[in-house]
């Protein structure tokens, strides 16, 4: 049962929708159940989110982006450059709030190979989640007590 919730919450936490997966990480590992489990299993589920969301970049349309955006196609040009030199170090970065996610989608929009961005994202988001569960004893008696209050 952990495994299906805290999978959907990661999942959903890695495209551009809002999500706890981290609260729900917390909470599984308070009821007991393994670390390096929960991990794997939170770190693949964000992962193929975030993967969703570098795909939302790659078919993303110039004009679209050009129009709502303001960038124009001859600086797009000069980005998706630096993009495929540098770009895909970003990806590490996807883990952070509100930024991460656009970081991803911009990855995708420029071209960056997918086999570059995915490890570097696979990485980030998992270091996110062993430095989340590392503070467990920290957070334990409030994870525990906002998640018995709703259940």
């Amino acid at each position: 049962m952990p495994e299906n919730s805290l999978f959907l919450s990661a999942l959903l936490s890695g495209t551009v929708l809002p999500g706890s997966s981290e609260a729900v990480l917390l909470y599984w590992l308070s009821k007991g159940e393994p670390m390096w489990q929960l991990v794997l299993i939170a770190t693949i589920g964000n992962s193929l989110g975030g993967l969703t969301a570098y795909y939302l970049g790659v078919l993303g349309e110039v004009g679209k982006i050009e129009k709502y955006v303001g960038l124009k196609q001859e600086k797009m040009k000069i980005y998706k450059e630096r993009a495929n030199r540098f770009g895909s170090l970003c990806a590490f970065f996807g883990f952070l709030p509100f930024v991460g996610d656009f970081l991803i989608v911009a990855l995708g929009l420029c071209g960056v190979s997918a086999f570059k961005v995915f490890p570097l994202m696979m990485l980030g988001k998992m270091l996110r989640y062993l430095v989340v569960a590392a503070f467990l004893p920290e957070v334990e008696w409030l994870t525990r007590s906002i998640f018995d209050f709703l259940t």
